[in-house]
């Protein structure tokens, strides 16, 4: 699992990579923004420790797409590259919706360049959208977004209920502790002042020109992601503050790649040279001071299944019925949404066995069967002893087993060691697992 995860996080350096490298034709720029991805940030990478590989995924094919788009917004594309637009627009409307809300921005952005074009009288060159390219972009798009329409409407009879637009005052108090939560995602310290140096990076582009779309799309981005304002929902503030990286990242590398085109105009050879030299070591500093905080970026409250674990599943296998039933810990995960907290929270997928918490794609039931198991989940993250609560939680949801993980949950071995009707038959590792006898 970790291993895909990071193997997702390299395909969207390389993803950036491809983006800039179509934008600037530059190979600096590119590889810049590409390492900056990959070391610097610790967006994407932290990715891996809450598992969020469909946001990953998304990711990858998003700045795929949005060549895509700027290439058909050109009035001498191709049909071959609106197909391309139909078919990466189609993967991202699959694959994680706040990635398609970003793409639904960078459309509106070249249409709104477009038709401002047309509207000022400006000439247009090989490589600026005019009214008609901007449109055909849009409406390929477009295309895209219905070759997905079965399933976004299945997401939208799902989750359509909480869609919303509202505004935020910027004298509503209340949100200061959701500000706190985003600089904690925008964090830590030495990832902030990456921010810093790409909001530097952002203004650069805008003085200098040439990725002025670029810096709109960061700064739209970067407005959504702030507590007071426009809202979204279901997309929250939090969510693009996770995404904030994307075009912090190539932010940064056209505005230090920049000034070093400007630092070799010097005609002072010395001071020529130290710049650059300033320019270079202030972009490696980047690099490996954000991949050294970053190297154990793992938070080990969500590594669920150790080795122990995995022995344990082994001999769940041999020795348990098909259609055994396990009670775990559970806790909150969201609202409306629980999760396990130790390996038990994986029976259903390496052993088959079932659990009173099937995987999170719960939510997507039934009501009425939603509410059972988080019914039947919230009572479980407070059992603490072999009591009234514990044998009538048992009875309802037909657990015939107990797997718990010494030092994580609220019920603890110890507490089923006494317990008449339940008998210990494993315990190897810190894992123990109970049999409860009818």
């Amino acid at each position: 699992m970790l291993v895909f995860g990071q193997a997702l996080n390299g395909l969207i350096a390389l993803s950036v990579y491809r983006l800039a490298k179509g934008w600037w034709g530059d190979w600096k720029r590119a590889a810049l923004a590409a390492l900056l991805v990959a070391f610097a940030f610790q967006m994407p990478a932290y990715y891996v420790t809450w598992g969020r590989y469909t946001l990953s995924a998304g990711l990858v094919l998003l700045p795929l797409a949005m060549l895509a788009v700027e290439r058909v917004a050109r009035p001498s594309s191709r049909n071959a590259e609106r197909i391309h637009v139909v078919l990466l627009t189609a993967g991202v409307a699959l694959t994680h919706l706040t990635a398609l809300l970003l793409l639904a921005f960078w459309v509106a952005l070249v249409l709104a360049e477009g038709l401002l074009r047309r509207w000022r009288g400006r000439p247009t060159s090989a490589d600026a959208p005019d009214r008609r390219s901007a449109l055909t972009a849009a409406l390929s798009a477009a295309g895209g977004v219905l070759l997905a329409a079965p399933w976004l409407w299945r997401i939208w009879r799902q989750f359509g209920a909480s869609a919303s637009v509202w505004l935020v005052s910027p004298l509503d108090g209340g949100q200061a502790e959701y500000w706190n939560y985003i600089l904690y995602l925008l964090g830590p310290r030495y990832s902030h002042i990456l921010f810093a140096a790409a909001g530097l990076g952002l203004v650069w582009t805008l003085i200098q020109g040439g990725a002025r779309r670029l810096a709109a799309w960061g700064l739209v981005i970067a407005l959504l992601m702030l507590p007071w304002g426009l809202r979204l929902n279901p997309i929250r503030p939090d969510h693009m503050a996770i995404v904030l990286f994307l075009p912090a990242a190539l932010l940064l590398a056209n505005g230090l790649v920049g000034l070093g085109e400007h630092v070799e105009r010097v005609p002072w050879r010395f001071v020529r040279l130290a710049g650059q030299g300033v320019l270079l070591a202030a972009a490696l500093s980047m690099i490996g001071w954000g991949g050294w905080q970053s190297r154990s970026v793992i938070n080990p409250e969500t590594v669920f299944v150790s080795r122990a674990d995995l022995q344990a599943f082994d001999w769940i296998r041999q020795n348990t019925p098909p259609d055994a039933r396990f009670l775990i810990n559970t806790t909150q995960w969201m609202t409306g949404v629980f999760r396990g907290v130790d390996g038990g929270y994986w029976l259903p997928l390496i052993t088959g066995r079932q659990t009173l918490l099937p995987p999170a794609l719960y939510t997507l039931g039934k009501a009425g069967e939603v509410q059972r198991i988080n019914d039947w989940a919230e009572r479980a993250s407070r059992l603490s002893a072999c009591d009234e609560a514990f044998r009538s939680l048992v009875q309802e949801s037909g657990a015939a087993y107990v797997y718990l993980r010494e030092g994580r949950g609220s019920l603890q071995p110890n507490a089923l060691l006494n317990c008449a009707d339940v008998v210990l038959i494993y315990r190897r590792g810190g894992v123990f697992i109970f049999e409860i006898k009818p």
